[in-house]
């Protein structure tokens, strides 16, 4: 496997820190990250947590979405990190289809600064 230096340099200090014991962890731990954001757990029913982050001037909007999606939105909690920086995180449950579903629809919004979806079958 080839990586560029910059990105080994990175590895090498999250290791160093303590987050992992080798290489080998931090590969297998991020090899995983990807394959769980990129399949779909074969269970009907998930619950995970959407984390979004985006400026207050979204707020209505990112709740105009939330409330689309009320059958699988079970709890919300939301805060300013900057004056103009609202976090949310939403506790999800329901199809994996549904939840991708508002995951995507978070994500294409506009000024969304980041959009995190994370399953736990």
């Amino acid at each position: 496997m080839s990586l560029p230096d910059e990105l080994v340099q990175e590895m090498d200090a999250a290791i160093a820190q303590g987050a992992y014991r080798g290489r080998s962890e931090f590969m297998r731990a991020a090899i995983r990250a990807i394959l769980l954001e990129r399949h779909a757990p074969s269970a009907d029913h998930v619950h995970g947590s959407i984390t979004l982050t985006y400026p207050h001037s979204q707020e209505a909007r990112v709740s105009d979405a939330r409330h689309a999606f009320h059958d699988i939105v079970l709890s919300l909690m939301h805060t300013h990190c900057e004056p103009e920086t609202c976090m949310d995180v939403l506790l999800v449950g329901g199809s994996v289809h549904r939840i991708h579903e508002l995951q995507e629809v978070l994500a294409r919004m506009r000024d969304i600064h980041r959009s995190h979806l994370a399953i736990m079958a």
